[in-house]
This record gives C-alpha cells, structure tokens and sequence, in this order.
C-alpha cells in the first residue's frame, strides 16, 4: 500500500511548485535533476533544457571558482548558506541568497537550493558601502589638501617678497615666475582634490542650464577630433539651477575627454550628449546617493567605446585611480567629476559594457526661482595700507610670509601662534588693533571659538577668516560673528590686501 507515501510526495509537491524562492535540487556532482516553476522563470529555462545543465552554469563567469568550493563544502557538510552573483540563461545578472540542504531521493544524496533574489538588498548595501568609503576618501583628502594649501601659502607669500626685493630685468625674476606657475598648477591640483572631498571654496549663481549647456558644447567641439561623430541633443524645457560655471564647464570637459579616449582607437567613433528635465521619484532618486524625488536637469554622455571592466567601474571615482597608461592621466578627472556633482546637490550614475560603451548621467535639481548672482573679482590691483593687524596662523612659515606681505604692503602686524595667544594680544591691545587675519584650524582653539570670544569684547571689528579648506561651511548654523570676510588659502595676495581695504573702509 503506498497511498501515504503518493500522498507525501503529493504534498510535497505542492509546496515545491508554489513556493515564492526559486528551488533547484541537484546531485553531488552539481548536475540538475529538478527545478521548481519559480526557477523556471526566474532564470528563464525551460524544464528539459534546465536538466541538462550543471548548477555551475547558473553562476557568473566572476563566481566559477567559489561556485565549486561552496559545491564542496555543501557535500561535506550538508547544508549552507552565502549570497552570490547568479546569471539567467540571457546573460543577465542579479544576487541570489542561497541556502543548500542534503537529501536523500531514492536512497541517493542530492542537495535543494533554496534560492531568494536579493538583487535590490544587495545593491543598497553595495550603494552604502561605496558611500562609506567615498566619505572617508573624501576625509582623508580634504585633510591633506588642507596642510598642502598651508604649503602652497607660505611658499607664495615668500614667492610675493622676493619679487619685491629685486629690480626690474633681474635674471632671477624669470625663475621666480616659473615656480609661480608651477605653485599655481598645484593649487588647481589641490581644488581638484577640495572639490572630490566636498570642502573647495565654491561661489554659487543662478542660470539657465540650457544656455549654458549649449555654449560649453560649442566650446568643447574645438577638443574633439574631426573623426569622432559628435552629435547634442537639448531640451527645449527651460532648466534653471543653482551652480559654479567654471565648476561645470571643467566637468563637461572632463567627461568628455575621456569619452574620447574610450574612442580614440574606433574606427566609427560616436559620442552622445544629452540634456533633458526628469521628474525623479523618491524610490530612483534614493538609488542616486540618497537623493530626494523631484524635478532634475540629466546632463547625459554616452561613448562606444570599450567600456570599463566591472571591477574598475567601483573605482572610477576615486582619487588618484586611472585605467590610462602612465603619463595620459592623473587619476583626478572623474574624482573632480563626482566631487562636484555632489557640491551641487546632485547624483550621478554610469552604466557600461565592455566593447559597447559607457553612459555617465548627471543630475541636478532644478531651482523654481531666480537667485542672486555672485560676481567674481577679476580686479588684479594692490591696495595698500597703514592699520595694525592681528595675524593668527599655527603654521609659523604661513604666518612668517604673510606677516612680510602685509608689511610690505605698509600695515603692522601683531603675530600669535595659537587662539589662545591671538586672544590675550587682543584683550590686551585691543584699541591700537584694526582687524584680524585668522586661520580657522588650529589646536585647543579654532579659529571660529577665538572670533567668537573676540566678538563678546567688540562686535564690530573687521575679520578676515583663512582656511585651506572649505571656507563656505564655515559659518553654517554659526551664530551672527559680525563683520567676517571669508578667504581660501593659499592667498591671492592682490584679493587680500583688495579685501583688507574693503574692510576698513566699510
């Protein structure tokens, strides 16, 4: 009599078939024997075809090797559990979270695969670590960016002074404007950097994206060789944002030459450029970074180029990573991209494939309304004067070179190596002082803590706060400190000494 045993193998049946996770059973040797209805489908075969192939085959070529050891440890041990990258029978990919357990069918061991798409979990974790990581990057480099502009500081300031001491026609000029230059070319490195770690001095204006879109299409065109097919689609739809022009003219170039690179070797080379408004719900935008659904300006560049390799598209981004042969890139395009998409408030995404070509979409909120324009100081005049400054700065050479710059432009200066020291001069000279020249990273007291105990003794003295970092955050959810200007280090010692006049005489 065997009607409890069709029964059980009935039941079992059932729920086999109707289970919502995908169940593959197959013998030690991984080759398949049976697969539910939920397998079926999710991997897009057919019963007989799925039969005839070894579990193996449903992994991704990446996971070929961990496949077989997880088949081994399942044979030893009987049951396990792991999450792996699984492929369907299309090429496509997606996460599985996979539990094995060891059976017996007809007196023979078999292992049943319970396996439950986990495709979405996945992808946010990958999203959070890679942000994780991106943060801390970003940490790391604004700290060293900082100590560098604290460098590039001091060796301008004495740059500035030896200038002055010599006469017009010395041989020594030329060499002196050589490593003006090459100090300035270091300094735009170290923006590049600042602006990947969130903390560059950004001013911000409001404007039409499309105008500006167009206008920095027509001026790359000059960059792009004739034998790359370049063609621009723009939305009629009129998308306003709140940006750093210069900012986004450096990234369209930065992306577009590295579309050109991935291009360059083609023999029918294109690249696609795109601008359009896009309505973001909340579930995409959050995909992007955390961003908030709404309206979004995508700003999109796509090559056919040969693609990046999936292990490298985790790092484009970082500073310093170049897939490039040495000497055809420094790593700091990309990382310049990300930076300031994200000082935008905005997201970024990529998809590529090797030997079809890679899509970079930028997105950025659009503003509903007009805000007030930054004008950017483009006067190259020295100011002179005769006030008494309190000069506070850590770093002694910093301070050594622009105590010599402030002197030679006709002030006094008072120095203080600390916030502490900078306070006791002020309480103590606090009528013969004019303004203050102050770092804002220093030990024990900041700079910020030092203009507020000023600021309790007079509320109306000029400041000026100097940073190698951001300058912008600086005051954010601060208290009202009075009269502060703001300045990036290392000096334009024309704009300082225009702002020192600027301050004394408002």
């Amino acid at each position: 009599d065997l009607t409890e045993r069709v029964e059980i193998e009935e039941k079992y049946s059932k729920i086999f078939q109707s289970s919502r996770d995908s169940i593959i059973i197959h013998d030690v040797e991984g080759n398949i024997i049976d697969a539910n209805q939920t397998a079926l489908r999710h991997f897009s075969y057919n019963i007989e075809d799925i039969c005839c192939v070894n579990v193996s085959c449903l992994r991704s070529d990446r996971k070929a090797e961990p496949a077989q050891e997880e088949l081994t440890f399942a044979k030893q041990a009987g049951d396990g559990h792991f999450v792996t990258e699984l492929k369907k029978k299309n090429g496509d990919l997606f996460y599985g979270e996979v539990t094995t357990t060891h059976l017996e069918v007809d007196h023979k061991p078999v292992i049943q695969c319970v396996i439950r798409d986990v495709t979405e979990r996945e992808t946010l974790k990958d999203q959070l670590l890679h942000a994780k990581k991106m943060e801390a990057i970003g940490t790391l480099v604004g700290g060293i960016a900082h100590d560098f502009n604290n460098m590039l500081a001091a060796i301008d300031g004495n740059i500035y002074l030896a200038k002055t001491k010599l006469v017009q026609g010395h041989e020594a000029l030329g060499k002196l404007d050589n490593i003006e230059r090459l100090s300035m070319r270091a300094a735009q490195m170290v923006k590049q950097l600042l602006t990947f770690a969130r903390k560059g001095h950004v001013e911000m204006s409001t404007f039409s994206l499309n105008a500006f879109t167009k206008e920095a299409l027509q001026l790359s065109k000059t960059t792009i060789p004739k034998n790359i097919h370049h063609t621009c689609t723009l939305s009629e739809d009129d998308m306003v944002i709140q940006g750093n022009k210069t900012m986004l003219q450096q990234v369209f170039m930065n992306l577009l030459n590295n579309a050109c690179d991935a291009v360059s070797e083609l023999a029918q080379a294109e690249i696609y450029c795109r601008l359009e408004a896009v309505e973001l719900s909340d579930a995409t935008a959050n995909t992007l970074s955390g961003l908030k659904g709404g309206h979004y300006a995508c700003f999109t560049v796509r090559d056919n180029g040969h693609g990046i390799t999936k292990d490298n598209l985790e790092n484009i981004f970082e500073p310093f990573f170049s897939t490039k042969e040495t000497g055809k890139g420094t790593g700091l395009g990309l990382a310049m991209v990300y930076g300031a998409v994200k000082t935008h408030h905005g997201g970024i995404s990529v998809e590529s494939h090797v030997g079809v070509g890679t899509t970079f979409r930028l997105y950025f909120p659009q503003q509903t309304q007009w805000l007030k324009q930054t004008q950017g100081d483009d006067d190259n005049t020295i100011a002179v004067g005769d006030e008494t400054i309190l000069l506070v700065d850590d770093d002694c050479d910093v301070r050594a070179a622009t105590c010599g710059v402030l002197e030679e432009l006709g002030y006094k200066v008072l120095e203080a190596s600390s916030g502490q020291e900078a306070l006791d001069v002020f309480k103590d000279k606090q009528h013969t002082i004019d303004g203050v020249i102050c770092d804002v990273v220093m030990p024990e007291m900041s700079g910020i803590e030092l203009i507020k105990a000023i600021r309790q003794i007079d509320k109306l003295k000029p400041v000026i706060l100097a940073s190698g970092g951001d300058v912008d955050f600086i005051l954010d959810g601060e208290v009202d400190m009075g009269q502060v200007e703001l300045m990036p280090k290392p000096f334009s010692y024309e704009k300082l000494s225009r702002m020192l006049r600027k301050s004394f005489e408002a």
